[in-house]
């Protein structure tokens, strides 16, 4: 019986995922609906806008007001908020007002209000908790709740613990009389509270800060690398980045951070000569600067191209967008490489966005098109702009998500997909 009831959760689980990839933001004029892949209407354009179903429901706004409806079109949050986020664990969190003078709480996907409008800003459940802040700008505590909105006392309601972090590996950082230890996943302090900064757990090593130095312990609390560092980072892959500050010798004697990268054994990959080193992707690559030039570096610490670049963006699927300055044309050039430095796309006056679902968004002559990772164009550039200005008044860069991507055109937004197909009837 077991059995079937997950198979059961597992297809309605499926079912939703594939109407997120079914309906697509459809715009008639000033309105906005969703249609399926072939344009075929399923939510008749009423809106001032829509966003891309997540999970089953979709955000909607009018004028400037903010709710939720599901695939059929039905209001599940009423179009009356300043924010809605997606839905997380059944429970859409739902801002009235502005920061700071605002109230928060839930809605349920029944369209009920699950936890009174009693918090500051609240924040999506995981776990079965969420965070939310309460009290009086700019002294707000945060606390945690259950999905029944009650506090749950070991995260702060009452004031035992100061900070929190987020539960990482079973282990949560916490903060008590100013100082850092670590509860496990029954809320039991099993690091004591010994640390003046704590982060979260990755592959068994925390990075911990103790008399003005980093290093790292394991869940038992052993130290097991010493405080030697200025910063420590998460270990990623088996290798974490660290630096140590050194005088720069300039009239001011300043400090300035050289980084290096360390494994488990306390083994130094790298010399710390680095002025920077990004976080290893999924290529096993990141990006280093040193003396104001770029390369990348594998796993290993091998560099794996001259330090030639201006600026080398992170790795997608082995390719990376580079910059360099022209002296000669006074312009900054842009082209695509693969981790060895292969030139995909040689370097031009056009400009590059990042990659998102094998397309990468680029800018020639003020009109947008995109490029596949074999440096093709695949949809031409005939949009108004990267740029558009997301419900949240931040601005975004023109992505693919679940297929499609929003851009402008004629001062208008409007969807697109891999192949350049157009969801919108003026």
């Amino acid at each position: 019986m077991r059995a079937v009831y997950f198979l059961f959760i597992l297809f309605l689980f499926a079912e939703t995922q594939a109407q997120d990839n079914l309906l697509i933001p459809f715009r008639k004029g000033d309105q906005w609906g969703f249609a399926d892949r072939d344009k075929k209407i399923f939510v008749v354009p009423q809106h001032d806008e829509v966003y891309p179903f997540k999970n089953g429901y979709a955000k909607v706004r009018n004028g400037t007001r903010y709710g939720v409806i599901d695939t059929k079109g039905k209001i599940i949050v009423p179009v009356a908020f300043d924010d809605v986020s997606d839905m997380s664990e059944g429970l859409f969190a739902v801002t009235q007002g502005v920061f700071p003078k605002c109230l928060s709480g839930y809605y349920d996907t029944i369209g009920k209000t699950a936890i009174p409008f009693k918090f500051v800003e609240a924040f999506p459940f995981e776990n079965g908790r969420a965070m939310v802040k309460m009290g009086v700008f700019p002294e707000l505590k945060n606390i945690f709740i259950d999905k029944a909105g009650k506090m749950l006392d070991y995260y702060g309601a009452t004031g035992k613990y100061l900070l929190m972090g987020k539960p990482s590996e079973g282990f949560t950082a916490f903060n008590k009389n100013g100082e850092w230890g670590y509860l496990n996943a029954d809320s039991i302090e099993v690091i004591k509270p010994t640390y003046e900064e704590a982060s979260d757990f990755s592959g068994g090593f925390a990075a911990v800060k103790n008399k003005g130095k980093y290093g790292y312990i394991d869940k038992g609390g052993n130290v097991v690398i010493p405080f030697k560092y200025d910063m420590a980072g998460s270990f990623n892959k088996g290798v974490a980045i660290v630096y140590q500050l050194v005088n720069t010798n300039d009239e001011f004697q300043s400090e300035a951070p050289k980084y290096g990268l360390i494994d488990k054994n306390k083994t130094e990959i790298t010399p710390l000569q680095y002025d920077f080193i990004g976080l290893f992707t999924n290529d096993g690559v990141a990006v280093v600067r040193k003396n104001d030039k770029h390369s990348l570096i594998n796993l290993a610490g091998k560099e794996l191209l001259p330090f030639k670049y201006d600026f080398i963006a992170e790795l997608y699927e082995g390719i990376a967008v580079v910059k360099t300055f022209d002296a000669n044309s006074r312009k900054a050039l842009s082209g695509l490489i693969d981790k060895t430095g292969n030139e995909i796309y040689p370097l031009s006056d056009i400009k590059f966005s990042k990659f998102s679902e094998g397309l990468i968004a680029f800018e020639k002559d003020k009109k947008v098109g995109f490029i596949n990772t074999k440096g093709e164009i695949a949809i031409p550039a005939k949009y108004d702009s990267f740029y558009w200005k997301n419900y949240d008044r931040s601005t975004g860069t023109a992505e693919f998500k679940n297929g499609i991507c929003p851009v402008i055109k004629n001062g208008q937004k409007l969807y697109i997909d891999t192949k350049g197909n157009e969801f919108a009837e003026e």
